[in-house]
């Protein structure tokens, strides 16, 4: 079985910028050739030519995975559209999803677990630091590959593998935040305000997902050298925002600079934090903001470029926004999500695997709409990057034994050690080192792997029984799709193939590829909820290939991509 690489595993960092340019126009596309075949990237749909198939016959969807911030970049899956030979199919006949084939119960978002709130505070202390008196929240969470009475998962000091994260309510007051917001979007109150900020926020993709970062710098390494705070802002444009970065400096540095600092350096200790030259350090500052309609999630990942994180929430939970930041946990690869109000901050490290989902609305039934200040602390006080020796002790079996330590060790080894951590990861139980190695063997990740299909198989698999990893369920779609889609590109005839594409529809292999994108949509995957959308627009679930376009706009809906807005806003029209 071939796995087609010519669109499909395109690195991360390649076509992040194409996404911006090519979802409007490829959307369009979606909506009014369906005859064609298309190939899906990040969401975004590119016309591909009928040759490939030489006529009508089956299209590949495929969408693209979260690429994390420590380097990993997730796969791709595909859907089948028996094309436009079919007159039957190219009808546009729909059904509701309660119509749909009675012999199964359809998700729909509304089906969605509701957020599970973290819980796992294990001790509340206080702490005075420069003069004010701080409240701190410690708790814990299980890592990834790290399952309880399993030997191999047990570190040197005989306790399973946990990330720590620090919450301080009130670190900064809500006097001092309101007139953030104010500079902001021009008056504290969102309804006010409505939805518009005084700024043009930066619109670049996102490391992480690739999705428009909606975000401003206020301190980084190119602003200390007198650049602009991004290659891809011109200087000129950028020294229009110099008076605002400068009023909101002034609002935040005492907190930066004196209490956090301090904070940080004591409550991590001077064999971390508090090392001649070595002292944690703030180096990085910026303000970023969701909102339902737009930007409304992070993908899970790991901060791997800071050695201290610290988020501070600029909006109430509830009054103004709903969801926010998550940590993952291995439990089936749960999120928790962290009830932060104005002012609260958390702290973490690189270990700790998180991510932020904005729900569509408050409360109240407005829109959402989260801001927080974030801050990058490196352990130089030059800010130089000494990640790669943050996680060597702990990733070692004889120290730390820790399958995240070995996961992130992995992102910042050459390539020889990178592929060997990532395996050592794996066999640990970690899910998204077994995911990133079945993309190896995949040959998408490069590697000197021999292609191996049955053994990234096995590794999607793995990912799924150690953490139900919806990129392992994402993977599993790859194949399962890839097999179909061989089974009707290797007809010697256009109408065999057509023919075999038609038997397809709501096949059994078709039918656990949509199981698998429902179990990843479980466990919020944008991408998967997308797909589920393209799957229902084109009937791959019917015999018959009666489409549901309600069924698939609130999937589009559901996934927050803008890609599935535009689409849902095609269904109204």
């Amino acid at each position: 079985m071939k796995i087609s690489r010519k669109r499909l595993w395109v690195p991360r960092l390649r076509h992040q910028k194409r996404r911006t340019v090519s979802a409007l126009v490829a959307v369009i596309l979606f909506a009014v050739l369906l005859p064609h075949h298309f190939v899906v990237l990040d969401g975004s749909l590119v016309l591909e030519s009928q040759s490939t198939i030489g006529g009508d016959g089956d299209s590949v969807c495929d969408a693209d995975g979260n690429s994390n911030g420590d380097g990993n970049s997730n796969g791709d899956g595909e859907c089948l559209d028996p094309g436009g030979g079919n007159t039957h199919h190219q009808q546009n006949t729909t059904t509701t999803s309660r119509n749909r084939n009675k012999k199964r119960r359809w998700l729909v978002p509304s089906d969605l677990p509701d957020p599970h709130f973290f819980d796992g505070f294990v001790s509340n202390t206080s702490l005075s630091v420069s003069g004010v008196e701080l409240t701190v929240l410690h708790g814990t969470i299980l890592q990834l590959g790290a399952r309880q009475g399993e030997s191999n998962n047990i570190s040197a000091n005989n306790t399973e593998p946990r990330s720590e994260l620090v919450v301080l309510p009130g670190l900064l007051p809500r006097s001092v935040v309101a007139e953030i917001l104010e500079l902001l979007r021009g008056h504290q109150d969102a309804d006010i305000a409505g939805g518009k900020t005084t700024i043009e926020l930066d619109s670049d993709p996102d490391s992480v997902d690739g999705m428009t970062s909606q975000e401003l710098f206020l301190d980084n390494d190119s602003l200390r050298e007198g650049r602009s705070s991004k290659p891809s802002y011109r200087m000129h444009e950028d020294v229009k925002r110099e008076a605002l970065r400068e009023k909101l400096k002034r609002l935040t540095e005492k907190y930066s600079e004196d209490v956090l600092t301090g904070f940080l350096r004591e409550w991590y200790g001077p064999e971390k934090c508090g090392r001649p030259g070595r002292r944690c350090t703030p180096c990085y500052s910026l303000i970023r903001r969701y909102r339902a309609g737009e930007r409304q999630s992070h993908a899970p990942h790991h901060d791997a470029h800071s050695f201290v994180t610290v988020v501070v929430s600029l909006t109430d939970y509830g009054a103004e926004y709903k969801g926010g930041l998550y940590v993952v946990s291995t439990k089936s690869s749960e999120r928790n999500y962290v009830k932060l109000n104005r002012g609260d901050a958390v702290a973490h490290q690189a270990d700790l695997h998180h991510g932020v989902r904005v729900w569509d609305q408050r409360d109240d039934g407005g829109p959402s709409e989260r801001w927080s200040w974030i801050m990058w602390f490196r352990d130089s006080d030059t800010c130089e990057d000494h990640g790669a020796e943050w996680h060597d002790d702990c990733a070692d079996t004889n120290g730390g034994n820790n399958p995240t330590c070995m996961y992130l060790l992995a992102n910042k080894s050459n390539d020889a050690n990178r592929l060997r951590w990532n395996q050592k990861a794996s066999d640990a139980g970690h899910a998204q080192a077994s995911v990133k190695m079945a993309y190896a063997y995949l040959k998408v990740l490069p590697s000197h792997l021999d292609l191996d299909v049955d053994r990234a198989r096995e590794l999607f698999q793995s990912a799924i029984s150690s953490s139900n990893e919806p990129d392992g369920h994402y993977g599993m779609v790859l194949l399962l799709l890839a097999q179909a889609r061989q089974a009707i590109v290797t007809q010697p005839t256009n109408q065999r193939k057509q023919m075999a594409a038609i038997a397809n529809l709501g096949s059994p292999m078709v039918m656990k590829a949509i199981a698998h994108l429902e179990e990843a949509a479980k466990g919020g995957h944008v991408f998967a909820m997308f797909n589920l959308g393209i799957c229902y627009t084109y009937g791959y679930d019917q015999k018959d290939g009666t489409r549901s376009f309600e069924l698939a706009s609130k999937w589009f809906e559901a996934s927050g991509l803008p890609e599935g807005l535009f689409a849902k806003a095609l269904y109204l029209r």
